[in-house]
């Protein structure tokens, strides 16, 4: 499977299931928003494959960039000190 069937194949998921951001873990909820995910950065050896590829957010995946998933989870947390957020 090339990443655009993997696409369509969740866009059309959307249709009838819920689709969850492999990022923040909340619903995707418009098909617009919808954007392949490399868990492991292509930029740091992650594979293009559907192996490494989730469903995001357009936004958080923006967000993400280039970072590996703990990366981005300390990245958060640092942030949320920072504004002095208290996580739930």
């Amino acid at each position: 499977m090339d990443k655009k069937q993997f696409k369509d194949l969740y866009r059309e998921s959307i249709k009838i299931e819920t689709v969850y951001c492999c990022i923040c873990g909340k619903p995707i909820l418009k098909i617009d928003d919808l954007t392949i995910e490399h868990k492991q950065p292509l930029s740091r050896g992650g594979a293009n494959d559907e192996s490494n590829w989730g469903c995001a957010h357009a936004k958080c995946n923006h967000k993400k960039g280039s970072l590996t998933m703990d990366e981005y989870r300390l990245w958060l947390e640092l942030e949320r000190k920072r504004h002095g957020v208290k996580q739930k």
